[in-house]
């Protein structure tokens, strides 16, 4: 791409352009800069390029009737700030429950992407609650290139 030279005073300048890179990686960047008489000479740099932040997580209020399983039920929801990441594989979730059972696998559902705001996710589970009353359900969520890129989501379901 093309890009801008800027001068940041005292004979020192800049060179600034942009780029969309798709995944987080270290990558070479040539730049060949020309004067106005033809010159050229060649830089060589690198762009470290990490991953984008989960953001917005946000829990539910929800109830459901106990003693019957609620499938795909939507319990919270995030957004991703990287707009290309639009498949879930590029998640993993564990829902806990709050009242004992095992944990289970969180699913994700696309709902929208652009390219300014990042992409946003549904965030669903499938559980039976054999008591009434009320469980505060946490869901942790990370990204799979960044393991270390987590966000919790805290839902209220109340089983009656």
């Amino acid at each position: 791409s093309v890009g801008t030279v800027v001068s940041t005073g005292g004979g020192h300048f800049h060179i600034v352009g942009t780029h969309l890179y798709h995944k987080e990686h270290v990558y070479n960047v040539d730049i060949t800069l020309k004067n106005i008489f033809g010159d050229t000479v060649q830089i060589w740099s690198t762009a470290k390029i990490t991953d984008a932040p989960l953001e917005l997580p946000t829990g539910k209020s929800l109830t459901v009737a106990h003693g019957s399983t609620f499938n795909n039920l939507v319990i919270g929801s995030f957004r991703d700030d990287d707009a290309t990441n639009t498949s879930a594989a590029e998640y993993v979730g564990t829902i806990n429950w709050g009242d004992g059972s095992i944990t289970s696998a969180a699913k994700f559902i696309l709902t929208s992407a652009s390219a300014n705001l990042g992409s946003y996710w549904n965030v669903e589970g499938t559980h039976k609650y054999a008591t009434a009353k009320t469980y505060k359900v946490t869901i942790g969520i990370h990204d799979v290139d960044s393991p270390g890129n987590v966000i919790l989501i805290t839902t209220t379901i109340k089983a009656t």
